[in-house]
């Protein structure tokens, strides 16, 4: 504005005008502001007014200085500042500026006007005037350069502030899709459109986190489902199980029930053996006492000359039994030897050996009847008693002999029957044993039955979650992935600030002393 030294020095010329002048204009001023309903609110009471008053006396000593140094720039820059704080429109300051010079001027008029006739007067006074306002024209400049760089700054705020809002909605309704997604079981939502670089982490992060909660399901899922088929393949395990047990069962009860039978047919044999021990002793005896018999009948068996061929003829019918006896016995013993058929094979031996002794007795019966009709042939018959003697002792060597077998019967059986008898106890035993497997196999296939029930419950919830694994799997088309948001709309522009609007924008257009302590 072309204020040079000499500007300088003109303004300098005025100051005393100016601050005399100064104190009726912001009386003035002030009187005004009071007045009007827009500007009253600024002033809530007089002493406000007068220590903002001071303030302005203050300036307006470093404006008519014209020394426009830092500390004058720093107090038009807080005076600019609490303008646009407060909501004072430059309408409103420039208007009181008018005023304020208006005063000076007619103070700096009455106070320098030139003679009447003097033309130099009237030259100095319109410098005066001029250099008056240009310093009250840089004062207004500089002061409504700050409070316009303050508005533009809050508008830039308030823009920043309208694009975090409408980043901050479209991060809020991404996450809301997202969870809801989430809360339905979808696993496979992800936030795709890139957040605000100050948000971005949180975008990640969900990211990160779906998808180790998708691994985890999934591994979680396929670790059910390996249960279901184990427990599967282990319930029809079981169920084969517990049919062969049952078989088992029942087989062993039957093996029991034979071997019983078995032990009762071999303790009768054993019985019968003992039977035929004793009778065979009671015959060894009874063949003593005939060898005696003989040998005291030899004197008497010489008069049975007569007959002596029929007693030869009897008694190798004797010999020829015994003989077979003997035979018998020893395919009796043959047979004990055999465990398997021990039972049967000694019926058929003992049934012999009786058809055998009533022929024995049906001979001797003979021969009883021969030596009675041949007492009187005795003597004949001596050397034939003799021989008879000789057999009887074989016979009797034969009983011992038939004795000794069956006692070695007696005891094979009485042996086999102790040991069927532990078999049929072990026998019994893996019967209990079994049957106890049975009620435990039938225990574990019903705890696998609960447990494939409680496995298909966990199915059933598995699956409500939709993983990435569980959509390749699928047989349906894979549709597009779901997409946590729509992309940003664009940012509306923003509208011009009017002065309505900016008055409106303030929060409260209240008094405050400090703030305008400095206008």
């Amino acid at each position: 504005m072309g204020i040079d030294a000499a500007a300088r020095e003109t303004i300098r010329g005025v100051q005393g005008t100016i601050m005399s002048s100064i104190g009726t204009a912001l009386d003035t001023f002030y009187e005004k502001a009071g007045s009007h309903p827009h500007t009253r609110q600024f002033f809530s009471n007089a002493a406000q007014i007068g220590n903002a008053k001071r303030r302005q006396e203050t300036h307006w000593q470093k404006v008519s200085s014209a020394d426009f140094d830092d500390g004058y720039l720093k107090a038009i820059s807080a005076i600019g500042q609490v303008h646009a704080r407060l909501g004072l429109e430059p309408r409103w300051y420039i208007g009181g500026y008018a005023l304020i010079i208006g005063r000076l001027i007619e103070g700096v008029v009455q106070k320098e006007w030139p003679s009447r006739f003097g033309r130099g007067g009237s030259e100095a006074l319109a410098a005066k005037l001029t250099a008056l306002v240009k310093v009250a024209m840089i004062d207004i400049d500089y002061g409504i350069s700050v409070y316009l760089a303050a508005i533009n700054e809050e508008r830039l705020q308030a823009e920043e502030r309208n694009r975090a809002s409408e980043a901050q909605g479209f991060i809020v309704d991404s996450l809301a899709l997202a969870l809801s997604k989430l809360a339905e079981g979808d696993l496979t939502v992800r936030l795709e459109t890139a957040f605000p670089e100050r948000f971005e982490p949180i975008r990640i992060r969900f990211n990160a986190t779906v998808e180790g909660l998708n691994d985890v399901m999934g591994t979680f899922v396929e670790a059910t489902r390996s249960i279901r088929r184990g427990l599967d393949e282990i319930s029809v395990a079981s169920t084969d199980l517990s049919q062969r047990t049952s078989q088992q069962a029942a087989s062993l009860e039957e093996t029991t029930a034979a071997l019983a039978n078995v032990l009762d047919g071999i303790n009768g044999t054993a019985q019968a053996a003992r039977k035929a021990q004793e009778a065979a002793t009671v015959a060894q005896a009874n063949a003593g006492r005939g060898s005696d018999i003989v040998a005291k009948a030899i004197d008497a068996m010489s008069r049975i000359a007569v007959s002596s061929d029929e007693i030869g003829k009897i008694i190798g019918v004797i010999d020829e039994i015994a003989f077979q006896t003997n035979l018998l016995a020893l395919n009796a013993g043959v047979e004990a030897a055999r465990a398997g058929e021990a039972g049967r094979g000694f019926a058929v031996v003992a049934q012999e050996v009786r058809g055998l002794a009533q022929r024995s007795a049906e001979a001797a019966k003979s021969i009883k009847e021969l030596i009675s009709t041949s007492t009187s042939q005795v003597q004949s018959g001596v050397t034939l008693a003799t021989e008879s003697g000789h057999s009887l002792d074989e016979i009797v060597a034969g009983v011992a002999e038939m004795s000794r077998l069956v006692t070695e019967i007696a005891q094979s059986a009485h042996q086999q029957a102790t040991s069927l008898k532990d078999v049929s106890a072990a026998a019994e035993q893996m019967g209990h044993v079994t049957q106890q497997n049975a009620e435990m196999v039938e225990e574990t296939t019903a705890a696998t039955q609960m447990l494939t029930q409680e496995s298909e419950s966990l199915d059933r919830l598995t699956d409500r979650f939709r993983t990435t694994e569980s959509s390749v799997a699928s047989s349906r088309p894979r549709s597009a992935p779901h997409r946590a948001a729509a992309a940003p709309r664009p940012a509306a522009p923003v509208r011009r600030l009017s002065r309505g609007a900016m008055t409106a924008s303030k929060p409260s257009m209240a008094p405050v002393a400090n703030d305008w302590e400095e206008f």
